[in-house]
């Protein structure tokens, strides 16, 4: 498994027919990967070391919305209202009009 260069807190594990990801964030993790098994296979290692609950499908972490199609296996991360807190909490509120957020991982997760 690599660390995200980008992104200390990001973990990436690439394998011959699927990804594996892995967001750490304070005392919550965020796993996602296009194959059950795997993802069932993960959470049971994580869990031999470390106490876990699941929380089940993930709709927000960190003020990041997250919105899941599973009819066209889609994943859509909204950041808007992330930067409108952070550009009020620094007094920046009439930058808004100005932010364009966008999060690009490159990765085609297309039907098996």
């Amino acid at each position: 498994m690599d660390c995200n260069p980008a992104d200390d807190f990001l973990y990436i594990l690439h394998d011959s027919c699927d990804i594996l990801a892995i967001a750490l964030n304070a005392e919550d993790l965020l796993i996602g990967c296009g194959d059950t098994g795997t993802l069932s296979h993960t959470k049971q290692e994580i869990s031999k070391r470390f106490k876990m609950k699941n929380l089940g499908e993930s709709h927000v972490i960190s003020g990041i919305h997250i919105a899941r199609d599973r009819e066209s296996r889609t994943v859509t991360i909204m950041k808007d209202r992330y930067a409108q807190n952070i550009t009020d909490r620094f007094g920046m509120g009439c930058a808004r009009g100005l932010l364009l957020t966008c999060m690009c991982l490159g990765v085609d997760v297309g039907t098996k």
